[in-house]
């Protein structure tokens, strides 16, 4: 994972669609556990509840025009604080949130589809009132944006970064040869179920750039220290199996 490539990805990508503030507001921390004050409306948080009573923790920082970031499979707000600290203070309100199941969110047990998930990503754009969007979505997080434009609409989005998207489905069918065997991905998700820390602890470090620190590698596993299990298996399986392309 490198921190400053993929924050100059996404810095570029919003300087190109004319976004970056030449002269940035004041920037505001508004993830305090109370209302707080966000371009002169006053929201409820640190809490957006759903349809289905599930309760997603969101932390917003900065006014202006809105950068909603959806975060990939383990992961959590905390993935996204070094891009949100920066854009905040070029005159972006950044908003990111746990999506059930992971960080400080609800852990219901249930929802862990593309289709709720989308769901739960308009109640976030909804309660705040969130308009002209840019969204940012990393890996998992990708799928959840295009499904929300399929199923909501694009009236509230102005535009969307897909980073690393897992898109449209891994697994191996006739139409999808490349694709992965569906028992290698059920032994995959068994081996979670017996011992996902020893799995994360055997195969994390592939996952980020030779140059990544050991102290920032074992922040991200501790992210995915704080999942739901459940999530994680049912998270895993709406992303490689191939409903989601499908409908």
């Amino acid at each position: 994972m490198n921190r400053r490539n993929l924050l100059q990805g996404l810095t570029s990508a919003l300087a190109g669609a004319g976004l970056i503030a030449s002269d940035p507001e004041s920037v505001s921390a508004n993830g305090a556990p109370a209302a707080a004050s966000t371009g002169g409306t006053v929201v409820d948080g640190p809490f957006i509840e759903t349809r289905d009573h599930t309760l997603l923790f969101y932390k917003e920082w900065g006014t202006g025009k809105p950068v909603l970031f959806v975060h990939s499979w383990a992961a959590n707000t905390s993935l996204w604080q070094h891009q949100m600290i920066e854009l905040s203070s070029r005159g972006f309100r950044c908003v990111a949130y746990d999506q059930r199941g992971f960080g400080r969110s609800s852990d219901p047990g249930r929802g862990y589809d593309y289709d709720t998930l989308s769901d739960d990503l308009s109640a976030v754009i909804e309660k705040l009132d969130l308009r002209e969007v840019t969204l940012v979505g990393h890996s998992m997080g990708c799928g959840e944006i295009v499904r929300y434009v399929t199923r909501h609409g694009r009236a509230r989005i102005s535009r969307a970064v897909l980073l690393a998207p897992t898109l449209p489905f891994i697994l191996k069918t006739p139409d999808n040869p490349e694709g992965v065997d569906k028992s290698s991905l059920e032994q995959l998700r068994a081996s979670w179920r017996k011992d996902f820390p020893k799995w994360l602890g055997d195969n994390a470090r592939p996952f980020f750039t030779p140059e990544t620190s050991p102290e920032m590698v074992a922040w991200v596993v501790t992210m995915a220290h704080q999942a739901s299990l459940q999530a994680l298996v049912d998270c895993h399986r709406a992303v490689t199996e191939p409903i989601f392309a499908r409908n």
